[in-house]
Order: structure tokens, then C-alpha cells, then sequence
């Protein structure tokens, strides 16, 4: 049985399906097999684990070529620090030499191949930007767009003097490395946080690196707390007029609980809380310490149970 499941492993003709089963046991050969470039294998592709792919890269001397494009690109850091042990081609090590990674980074720029053209001027034009040398800007906006990794547009996106028109595009692409990139620039025009808004929505773990800035338009940072709910506090309480108050009421849940949690809040804003449709947003009114009288008697009539008997303990 384990010769005939290697001759399968090995067989082109096996389908994807038996070769992800195979790959447990034998995952150089199985990862090796040309039926991996057959077009439909790309959902395969993705249900392969990093466990699977570190076992197959530690096996291999030499990388199939179908396959250093891809592990090039996998979200696992552990894969892509091991493909950097490889020898590679210069288009797979001119997309690692820019990794977000620091470390892959680091490796990739030290690969053997990397001290040769095309790779070698490429590692020099990133190092120029990181330092700001004349000229280096130019270079990299001369650099082929479908080129341009996700280093090089970090850099691009932090540089000071990149046209407006290459921020926006940058901002549109909502790349989360290069979101947090330009809450390190000096300036942020309203343009390119308009811009940027689709990209912070979508990965709202990155807005958090705008909130200590203090250059953000008041209206902006409304939004941020819609994405920040964990930023709603007393000190933020304190800046906040009732009017922005009241632009929150409509706000996720997490956003809701966390107003109806602060002390110093209107009667007006209680009583908004008080009328949420969630029933968690309700339950924290009733807990609240200053809650009216009024309200309270309005929750001792609330349809939810939980509320009921908070407002009760009260008594």
C-alpha cells in the first residue's frame, strides 16, 4: 500500500482531490505533481495548510517553478521565511525582497541571488527610498506598477513627496500594510482619507493607528470610533459635544454599549439608549448610574426580561 500510494502521489493523473489526502504522507512528491497546473486546482490549492507546505519545502532541494510564484504569495510568514532558503528565480525573489515582512525581508535581500541583476538594483532602490535619497523617489514611481510589491508601495505611501495622484491609488487599493503606512505621513489631506475610508472599513484593525493623531478632522474621527468602539471613553466623552453624541446612536452595537457604559451622558442620549432596538445596549441603560427616573420606569416595562430584572435589582 505505501508504494502504490507513492506511485499515486507521483502520478499526474491523479486528481487534486486524492492529492491533498495523499500530500499527509507524502507531501514532496504530492506537492511535486504536475497536476497542481491543471486549471480548477486553485480551490485545492487554498485548503493545503502551511504544515503542508513547510514539510514539502523542507523536502525539496530544488522548488517546482508552478509553485514558487504561489508560496511567494501565501499569507503564512513561516512558508515564505523557508522559501527564501531556496534557490530561486529573480521574479520570485523580486516579489520577496519587497514582502511586508521584515524578517522575509531581511532573508530575501541576503539570498545569494539577490546580489545580481535585476534583484540587486531593485533591493538598492528600496533602500534608497527608506533613506531618502535624492532621486530615489523618481525611480520607484518609473518602476513598473505591476512591479511594485507591497514594500515599495508602503514606502510610497509614508514618502512625503509622492504626487497625490499615486496616494489615492494607493489608498483605493485598500492593501492593510499600506493603510497603517500613511498614518505615518506628516499630512493627510481630506482627499486621501475619503479615499482611504473603503480600505479602513474593510480592515478597521488598521484605523486604529490614526486615533492618536490630532491633525484628523473632527467629523473623521466620529467615523474612526465607529470602527474603534474600545476608543470610547471618558477622555473622548470629554471633546464630544451632544450633537456628535447623537451621530453615534446609530453606530454598530459595540459602539452602542460602549456610549451607554460612560457616565456624563444627557437625559437626551439615555433616553436614545434607552429606545435601542438591542437588547445588550438596553440591559447597560438600565445598569447606568445616572438613569432617570423617567427611564427607569419606561425599563421596568421593557419587553426583554433582562432588562425587566436589572431595572428591578435597582429598586
Amino acid at each position: 500500500m505505501f508504494e502504490q500510494n507513492l506511485q499515486r502521489a507521483k502520478d499526474p493523473n491523479t486528481p487534486v482531490e486524492e492529492l491533498l489526502q495523499l500530500a499527509e504522507q507524502f507531501p514532496a512528491e504530492a506537492l511535486a505533481n504536475p497536476a497542481w497546473m491543471l486549471p480548477g486546482s486553485e480551490q485545492a490549492i487554498k485548503h493545503l495548510s502551511p504544515f503542508l507546505l513547510l514539510r514539502a519545502l523542507r523536502a525539496w532541494e530544488q522548488v517546482p517553478p508552478f509553485w514558487m510564484g504561489i508560496l511567494a504569495n501565501v499569507p503564512y510568514r513561516s512558508v515564505r521565511l523557508a522559501l527564501t532558503q531556496k534557490p530561486l528565480t529573480a521574479d520570485v525573489l523580486s516579489k520577496l525582497v519587497q514582502d511586508p515582512d521584515p524578517e522575509v525581508r531581511a532573508r530575501a535581500w541576503a539570498h545569494p541571488e539577490s546580489q545580481r541583476e535585476p534583484v540587486r538594483g531593485l533591493v538598492d532602490l528600496l533602500l534608497d527610498l527608506e533613506q531618502d535619497e535624492p532621486e530615489a523617489l523618481a525611480r520607484a514611481l518609473d518602476y513598473p506598477p505591476q512591479s511594485q510589491g507591497p514594500y515599495m508601495k508602503m514606502l510610497l505611501a509614508q514618502h512625503a513627496q509622492t504626487p497625490e495622484a499615486i496616494l489615492l491609488n494607493l489608498a483605493r487599493e485598500g492593501r492593510p500594510l499600506v493603510l497603517r503606512s500613511f498614518a505615518q505621513r506628516k499630512s493627510l489631506p481630506k482627499s486621501l482619507l475619503e479615499a482611504m475610508w473603503p480600505g479602513l472599513e474593510a480592515n478597521p484593525q488598521e484605523a486604529d493607528a490614526f486615533w492618536e493623531r490630532t491633525d484628523l478632522p473632527a467629523s473623521f474621527r466620529l467615523r474612526l470610533l465607529r470602527l474603534l468602539p474600545q476608543r470610547l471613553n471618558q477622555e473622548t466623552l470629554s471633546i464630544l459635544s451632544e450633537k456628535d453624541l447623537l451621530q453615534l446612536l446609530d453606530g454598530p452595537v459595540p459602539l452602542r454599549i460602549a456610549l451607554s457604559l460612560q457616565d456624563g451622558l444627557s437625559v437626551r442620549i439615555l433616553e436614545a439608549l434607552a429606545n435601542d432596538p438591542e437588547v445588550a445596549v438596553r440591559a447597560e441603560v438600565a445598569r447606568h448610574p445616572a438613569l432617570p427616573e423617567t427611564l427607569r420606569r419606561k425599563l421596568q416595562q421593557d419587553p426583554a426580561r433582562l432588562v425587566r430584572e436589572i431595572v428591578q435589582r435597582r429598586v
